[in-house]
């Protein structure tokens, strides 16, 4: 009887550590890297505003995740576009371009299982010296919900990692076409 009540105890304390944990937490999350291109702003943002060409650089592509399907709506190119995508590991979601200002940003808001998950994102471009600084910036609400907040500090990893090798694939495909 001793050891179930010691289980109890532990189990129990482990438990309220968590939920301490999350509760503290932040409950929004940034993610932000950048990468210089030796291009104008002007000939990277068709490769940002073509959801379709995403497919060609971005983590959301069949390369990392064969199962994926997408599917453009009203066109593949422009404000207000957005894309649906099916995937055995990815889920469902949407992706839709907004809040285009030419050569200098560009705004996404990303929906992940039928709106379980929403990040917002945003390109920007500041051209000097004739290279481009891209910035990308993923940011998000976490809630109340301490699991949720507990997932949110490992967002930077996971997220973070991706964007980067997105970056990379980006400028090879720029500057080496």
């Amino acid at each position: 009887m001793k050891i179930v009540r010691y289980i109890l105890i532990i189990s129990s304390s482990l438990l309220l550590i968590i939920f301490i944990i999350g509760i503290l937490s932040p409950s929004e999350y940034q993610i932000q890297r950048s990468i210089e291109i030796n291009d104008s702003p002007k000939n990277i943002e068709p490769y940002i505003m073509n959801i379709a060409y995403w497919e060609k650089w971005s983590y959301m592509s069949s390369k990392k995740d064969t199962s994926i399907k997408f599917s453009y709506y009203p066109t593949q190119f422009g404000d207000s576009t957005y894309a649906k995508w099916e995937s055995k590991y990815m889920g469902t979601g949407t992706i839709k371009i907004y809040d285009y200002k030419p050569n200098i940003k560009i705004n996404y808001e990303l929906l992940i299982n039928e709106n379980e998950h929403k990040i917002n994102g945003t390109f920007t471009f500041k051209f000097q010296d004739n290279k481009t600084l891209l910035t990308w910036i993923d940011y998000g609400e976490l809630g109340f919900n301490p699991i949720a907040r507990i997932f949110g500090l490992f967002m930077e990893k996971f997220i973070g990692n991706d964007q980067e090798e997105s970056l990379k694939n980006l400028k090879n495909l720029i500057e080496n076409q």
